[in-house]
């Protein structure tokens, strides 16, 4: 096999992030393609691509107008993450700086359902705590709707228009929705609970009567549920709440609603890898979905037209890019070049081995194709990759850019071994928490048993595995 340079590995293009025009016309989306992330537009009738901001520093998300051909882009500084917002109009693509405060952090959080408003959270009050703000797009106006010492995060308009549902981030783990009025009324409580409970992607039902969430509250797993609005929430109670699909392993990628009400679609993380998930509310009953091969979703959108989702895929023979998707068919929309051909690329294969405690440890083992380094008894170099978080997960993918290039390691006759010891995320609460505090040696001697692990099944060569890892994990 000839060798491929290194940054062919590293220089990995991908797209993610979409958001459908108002007329459903349209795809826009994040993508690295000329080398730094900038938005881009997908023609979804002539599966034309191009990109349409050119700014010196790297865009983060795009989000379209309900109403109107405009757009909100997040840019920041330097890789900073202090992100600015800024609205982007057609056909000129002309650019507006909506704020200007290199040394604020911006959250967008939803459009208002007229379009003529944006709401936020920002850090300009004191950098340790997020307020929420409301913006009129046409005269900039603004105003603060909510001030607390805390971490809020607007996360959805609802369709009447008359509120804001808040998230409040108490922990990495712990979470709480409010449901913020717009005349000047007190913000509701929706999620009282005791212990930890996380509500991931809120969704307002078209009548603003219900929201759809998933959470793990009361669960080992995230799963999609359903809040009750219609009625006042009691003093130290939870919204009524009915779970929609048990769940043993966890709820990912998003809530994404159809513009009637009549289907919503999530994905389940299984062992790292995603499945699609499509589900009808008037039977209460799942509904097919295509398959996928083996990889991660993210973003999940519905078209505001259509009878399907939008969302960015990677798999490990498959950089990032924007697919569709319906109950009966799946495909890939986009076309950012892989630059690497797949049949070289090597699929990794799901093993479990014991440590100290008996408990058994998921891990992701690579083989390499060529084995040139195998010393005389045929034996292969290892390398471990350890993920950060350490509320994280490995996940099989092709590449990103918050992973080493460990396709190059095997292109060059490593064996990789990507362990989630415990404290990853993806197994449920009790094991996110089997790390924590005086417990963290515990994942390091996870570790020494994979080692064990790779002498003993993995035909790893005892005096050449290494260990490497990034952010917590390094």
């Amino acid at each position: 096999m000839p060798e491929i340079d290194i940054l062919q590995y590293i220089l990995v293009r991908r797209a993610h992030g979409p958001s459908w025009s108002h007329d459903a016309s349209q795809l826009a989306f994040v993508a690295d393609t000329s080398g730094l992330d900038q938005a881009w537009l997908l023609d979804m009738q002539t599966r034309e691509q191009r990109q349409f901001t050119q700014f010196t520093e790297r865009v983060g998300l795009v989000a379209w107008s309900p109403r109107a051909p405009q757009l909100i882009v997040t840019v920041d500084a330097g890789g900073n993450e202090y992100d600015q917002l800024a609205l982007v109009q057609f056909p000129s693509g002309e650019v507006r700086t909506l704020t200007n405060a290199p040394g604020v952090i911006h959250h967008f959080g939803a459009w208002s359902p007229d379009g003529q408003s944006i709401c936020y959270s920002n850090n300009q009050r004191h950098p340790a705590f997020f307020d929420v703000w409301i913006m009129n797009i046409a005269t900039g106006e603004t105003r603060c709707v909510l001030e607390q010492d805390a971490s809020l995060m607007p996360s959805a308009w609802s369709p009447a228009g008359n509120a804001l549902l808040v998230t409040r981030l108490n922990t990495e783990l712990d979470q709480d929705l409010l449901l913020l009025p717009l005349d000047g009324g007190q913000p509701r409580l929706l999620t009282c609970h005791e212990g930890e409970a996380t509500y991931e992607y809120p969704t307002f039902a078209p009548d603003s009567q219900s929201l759809y969430v998933l959470t793990n509250y009361q669960r080992e797993f995230m799963a999609p549920a359903r809040l009750d609005l219609a009625y006042p929430t009691l003093p130290q109670k939870h919204a009524p709440f009915t779970l929609l699909a048990d769940t043993a392993w966890d709820a990912e990628a998003g809530m994404a609603i159809s513009p009637d009400g009549k289907q919503l679609a999530w994905a389940i993380n299984e062992n790292g890898c995603s499945h699609l998930v499509f589900y009808d509310t008037t039977s209460a009953q799942e509904l097919s979905a295509p398959a996928l091969p083996a990889g991660v979703v993210e973003g999940l959108q519905w078209s505001p037209q259509t009878n399907e989702v939008a969302f960015s895929f990677n798999g490990t023979r498959f950089n990032g890019n924007i697919w569709t998707a319906s109950p009966a068919h799946a495909q890939q929309v986009t076309a950012v070049p892989m630059g690497i051909e797949q049949s070289s690329l090597v699929q990794p294969e799901l093993i479990h081995y014991p440590t100290f405690d008996g408990r058994e440890i998921p891990a992701y083992f690579y083989r390499p194709q060529q084995t040139d380094r195998a010393n005389a008894a045929g034996q292969l170099p290892v390398i471990i990759f350890v993920h950060g978080g350490p509320e994280s997960q490995f996940r099989p993918l092709y590449a990103a850019p918050w992973m080493p290039p460990l396709q190059y390691y095997l292109h060059r006759g490593f064996a990789v071994l990507a362990p989630n010891v415990r404290g990853s995320s993806g197994y449920g609460k009790t094991y996110v928490h089997l790390d924590d505090v005086q417990r963290r040696p515990d994942s390091v001697a996870d570790l020494k048993a994979a080692v064990a692990w790779l002498i003993k099944h993995g035909n790893a060569d005892p005096k050449r595995i290494g260990i490497m890892g990034r952010s917590y994990g390094g």
